[in-house]
């Protein structure tokens, strides 16, 4: 990842605008190639300035882009502007998300894809936190991109770097259970039940009619499941089981 400023001129068209704290741009970079921007924005809806979060992004992108993890979406220019960071550019990628409208097969193949994914991510003191399926894309391959990296928390020897923004599910699992390592456990599970339960993500009533998806059931899956209803400190991270019946042969 190189360091150089931005170019305003060389923004152009919109290509993602609803994140929460960043837009997603067109750009042409200083090798004229075209690519990806994402520019922080100014102000976030929720009042935090760029001010606030721009050194904690600049650090978490040091680190995560000299780790050389494959599944992290590539970070071409950091770009900064009167000396703070203030986005970076990618290379556009022949990928798309997950879609939730197909086999159980390939629901369980996906899940445990990012489930892997997460607990090699967590082993090296990196967390995901946001854990849905627009932060995932998966190129023709077969292969995953993990999206919004500067936005992961780093808990390594002599580092902490929090996330910037909380989704709704990490905002609950903070403000009920303080064992911070198991945050991702507990956003992958929720993925796990709006995947397999056909539940759209950020559902805040996710567990109000009690409809676990009967397709995963084993004991192991319904104690998992009734754990996420009523978390707390006691929380222990069990993690959903996800494999197809095998066939008699």
């Amino acid at each position: 990842m190189e360091k150089k400023e931005l170019v305003e001129e060389h923004i152009g068209r919109i290509f993602f605008y609803e994140g929460q704290e960043s837009i997603i741009y067109n750009y042409v970079d200083d090798d004229g190639e075209d690519v990806l921007l994402k520019r922080f924005r100014d102000v976030r809806r929720d009042g935090v300035t760029l001010e606030e979060v721009s050194k904690n992004k600049e650090k978490k992108l040091e680190i995560l882009t000299s780790l050389n993890i494959k599944e992290f979406v590539p970070v071409k220019d950091a770009l900064f502007k009167d000396g703070m960071l203030v986005g970076y550019t990618m290379p556009k990628i022949n990928g798309v998300q997950f879609d939730p409208d197909t086999k159980k097969k390939n629901k369980i193949e996906y899940l445990n894809k990012v489930r892997n994914i997460m607990l090699r991510l967590n082993n090296q003191g990196i967390y995901m936190g946001d854990i849905t399926r627009s932060n995932f894309i998966f190129t023709p391959d077969g292969n995953a991109v993990c999206l919004d990296i500067d936005n992961y928390r780093i808990i390594k020897e002599n580092v902490m770097l929090d996330f910037d923004i909380e989704n709704g599910e990490v905002d609950r699992f903070r403000r009920r259970c303080n064992n911070y390592l198991l945050v991702d456990n507990y956003n992958y599970n929720i993925l796990v039940v709006c995947v397999m339960g056909n539940i759209a993500e950020g559902h805040l009533n996710l567990f109000a009619k009690n409809d676990f998806p009967l397709i995963m059931y084993t004991p192991h899956n319904r104690s998992v499941y009734e754990e996420l209803q009523f978390i707390d400190n006691d929380y222990s991270g069990e993690l959903f089981e996800l494999e197809l019946k095998r066939k008699n042969s």
